[in-house]
């Protein structure tokens, strides 16, 4: 008789948006977060929200967060600079919604795929577009989650927040980021469930025995055919599955 158990759920109370306001301006940022309270407040939802005054600190932060406000003039790496390390390390999140009175860096911001630009000073009206559209695209990605049960503990997980699933043994092991790092928890169970599973999700199988997160992807090495992730492990994509990784990972990077 099997102690674990595997089901996937939606979670519709879960946080949505995990928010950071880079900006070096401090009533700047409280007016921002005045009306991020609202916004919230009117729709009766959570979130999370952390203020950075300074690039170069939010860059060492970036992956806990899946939108951005960011201020491009200020001293140091400046927004847009922040914005290209982010992308050039091939990170789709967090989205970027970049909040500046200098109108013709706009062209610049579609190069790091913005996904908006609101002057100075920044309107409820203003936000309150760009955070519709920054729901439109992390509701699908953060709305399905697994419920994972262990002999110890039940746990529900975000999909979003998986990096890779793999069996050891006849366990199937999740690992997942959780706060500053990562976890891994196994439940008996087989991974011929999981395709459909992860069926038009960010994960995607690499082998008979794994699916990994594109979102966590860093690097891939044709040589030897492994794929790095951001949790630091290196996966083997099989020959059978190569083509359809690549491919899969080539549209992930639009």
């Amino acid at each position: 008789m099997k102690n674990d158990t595997f089901s996937l759920t939606i979670n519709p109370m879960q946080e949505l948006f995990r928010i950071a306001i880079v900006e070096n301006d401090e009533l700047d940022a409280q007016k921002l977060q005045a009306l991020l309270k609202r916004y919230f407040e009117e729709k009766h939802e959570a979130y999370t929200l952390e203020v950075f005054h300074s690039a170069f600190l939010f860059l060492d932060d970036a992956q806990k967060f899946n939108l951005v406000f960011m201020d491009i003039e200020m001293p140091g790496i400046n927004g847009m600079e922040a914005s290209f390390q982010i992308r050039e390390h091939g990170l789709s999140m967090p989205l970027i919604v970049f909040v500046t009175n200098m109108a013709q860096y706009a062209i610049d911001g579609y190069k790091v795929n913005a996904l908006d630009f609101c002057l100075k000073p920044i309107t409820y009206q203003d936000l309150y577009l760009a955070l519709e559209k920054a729901r439109g695209i992390l509701l699908p990605l953060v709305s399905k989650s697994m419920m994972i049960k262990t002999k110890s503990e039940v746990l529900q997980v975000n999909m979003a927040d998986i990096s890779c699933v793999f069996m050891v043994r006849h366990d199937v092991h999740v690992r997942f980021r959780e706060g500053d790092g990562y976890k891994e928890v196994g439940y008996r169970g087989s991974m011929r469930d999981l395709d459909e599973t992860f069926e038009g999700t960010s994960i995607v199988r690499v082998n008979s025995g794994c699916f990994v997160n594109l979102d966590y992807f860093v690097s891939y090495d044709a040589s030897d055919g492994t794929c790095k992730l951001k949790d630091g492990d290196s996966v083997p994509v099989s020959r059978s599955n190569r083509r359809a990784f690549l491919t899969a990972l080539a549209r992930s990077q639009r």
